[in-house]
């Protein structure tokens, strides 16, 4: 199958990301990292609005801790990076 640069035909149940051109899983990695931090950065103000800037950044850091170890791994391991972290 041709490589997609976009998804504007008919909806495909079966589609694989493998099925879109290099560019565009680029461009989609992209907007998905950005939005990976708008995220946290959402949920922040959000606790910050409830509870206060300081339980706000204590639940943001042991977010971010927890969250680091399996982000690591995964990285590590996709990217075949090894050595001691």
């Amino acid at each position: 199958m041709a490589s997609l640069t976009d998804y504007s035909g008919d909806f495909s149940p079966q589609l694989q990301l493998s099925e879109f051109s290099h560019d565009t899983l680029v461009r989609l990695l992209t907007v998905y990292s950005q939005l990976y931090i708008a995220m946290d950065g959402f949920w922040y103000l959000a606790v910050m609005e409830r509870h206060g800037n300081e339980e706000a950044l204590a639940c943001d850091m042991r977010a971010w801790e927890r969250v680091a170890k399996y982000e690591m791994k995964r990285l590590t391991e996709i990217l075949n990076i090894n050595g001691h972290f």
